[in-house]
């Protein structure tokens, strides 16, 4: 699409208005690079290369969720408005059409209404692409967006798949809020720059980029257009080694040579296929989480590289360790005790964790672990008793669906006022047939059975939903 004189001067003048919603939105960036540095990634469009400009995203994780320019959606008082990434901050104008979005309300903004990234994949006609996702991949581009929801795992997760595929994303941060993630500097614009004062913290005014440093810019966004192009984008990738990942994933030798060339999306993609234990081995002590936390998700993975996982400071690579059905026992006995609640909750309903760890799990002082105590096959059933007055409806809803729950302590839980406990018994095959006739006459105990009964044919017809309530390490 060619972008006339007239047009470029009208862009320009609706550019430097300030907030414009819809797909049009202001983000901002901070970076230790001078405006006259970080301005040459919109005279060239390439941010894939850093090296290429000088240019740097500053001191964040960077290539965690893919390379480019990493923006915030609102001024707030969170790491970039703090300096975090370096002092100069950066105004830009992108157009969110061609993002998946991973943030209910944008989602809604920009779509009209909030579906899942598969289906804006659809939207935006990338559906054909779809087909070159991995499993890992699909499940977290499937998730339904959740209001208020940190998605920054989802999207980690995900990213190593859009990235080059899609103009950017956008998913919601832990400290940051929602985080504008541009791939493609082209359909990005400069508008104004400020600089934090390193002694009070504060911003100075903003200045505004004039007409004719942002022409350059505005005509590649024109010929860039609303879509996102594959084959444009992925020819900006920062690194692509000679043989792809697929003809060498088992090869050491191959692997060995290539290293540090590799990126971290190919990292990963390692890290999803290999079976080769000393493939395994380097990546697990490699400096990035998602790379290790990829290997803790490998079904191949072995009981040495788990059990050195098991250490890693990493919230949620530990959590990974937690979840691998080959974590040796060792290992999971001794993360019954982890500062994080999930990696505990995980521990509680592995089937490998011993029946004294389970034990202790179904002690802890957090709802969610003792839960997942009670649910774990191995619970020993002569002290489900103890539980069936927690506090905790989670806990008791959870002994209402063990099938290993005895059907003397079942039976106890009939007249549990919270009608999830009651329609669980209504599921359990250990229930007796006289309590079944009681809860048949329940009109709330059944609406929840048929419920339960409905999402096992939903899972069963597309699996179990691998949304992640935890909050990943950022």
């Amino acid at each position: 699409m060619q972008i006339l004189e007239s047009q470029l001067r009208q862009h320009i003048r609706l550019l430097l208005k300030e907030e414009v919603y819809g797909t049009m939105a202001t983000v901002y960036h901070g970076s230790l690079q001078a405006p006259e540095d970080f301005l040459k990634i919109f005279e060239s469009g390439d941010a894939s290369n850093y090296s290429s400009t000088g240019w740097k995203t500053g001191k964040g994780s960077g290539s965690s969720y893919g390379h480019g320019i990493y923006a915030v959606w609102t001024k707030s008082d969170h790491r970039t408005f703090k300096g975090e990434y370096g002092s100069w901050i950066y105004k830009l104008k992108v157009n969110l059409y061609g993002f998946i979005i991973f943030d209910d309300d944008i989602c809604k903004k920009v779509y009209g209404k909030s579906i899942t990234p598969l289906e804006q994949m659809k939207l935006i006609g990338k559906g054909h692409e779809l087909r070159k996702a991995n499993e890992i991949q699909m499940n977290a581009i499937s998730v339904p967006i959740i209001k208020n929801r940190n998605t920054s795992s989802l999207a980690q997760e995900a990213s190593s798949f859009l990235a080059g595929r899609v103009n950017g994303i956008i998913f919601t941060g832990n400290e940051d809020g929602p985080v504008v993630l541009i791939y493609d500097p082209d359909i990005a614009t400069p508008l104004a720059w400020s600089k934090l004062d390193s002694r009070n913290r504060e911003l100075g005014p903003w200045t505004l980029w004039n007409a004719s440093e942002i022409k350059q810019s505005l005509k590649r966004a024109g010929k860039a257009g609303a879509q996102a192009d594959a084959e444009r984008l992925q020819s900006k990738e920062r690194l692509q080694s000679k043989e792809s990942v697929e003809k060498i994933v088992n090869d050491e030798v191959a692997f060995n040579k290539v290293f540090d060339k590799l990126n971290d999306t190919q990292k990963q993609e390692f890290a999803v296929k290999t079976t080769n234990e000393n493939i395994l081995m380097k990546l697990s002590i490699d400096k990035r989480e998602l790379v290790r936390f990829t290997v803790a998700q490998n079904k191949n993975v072995s009981a040495e590289i788990l059990k050195k996982l098991a250490n890693d400071k990493s919230d949620v690579v530990r959590q990974e360790v937690s979840r691998n059905p080959n974590t040796p026992a060792e290992s999971l006995s001794k993360l019954v005790n982890d500062k994080d609640q999930f990696v505990r909750c995980l521990v509680a309903v592995n089937e490998n964790t011993p029946t004294k760890a389970i034990v202790e799990l179904s002690l802890d002082d957090n709802e969610n672990v003792r839960s997942f105590a009670v649910l774990n096959k191995n619970f020993p059933p002569n002290m489900f008793f103890k539980f069936i007055k927690d506090e905790s409806v989670q806990v008791r809803q959870n002994i209402a669906s063990n099938e290993n729950t005895p059907p003397e302590i079942l039976s106890k839980l009939v007249d549990d006022k919270d009608s999830n406990v009651r329609g669980n018994l209504l599921g359990n095959p250990n229930t007796p047939i006289e309590i079944i006739q009681i809860l048949e006459k329940d009109k709330a105990a059944m609406n929840v059975h048929r419920f339960n009964l409905n999402l096992k044919q939903m899972q069963k017809k597309w699996g179990d939903s691998p949304y992640r309530t935890f909050t990943p390490s950022t």
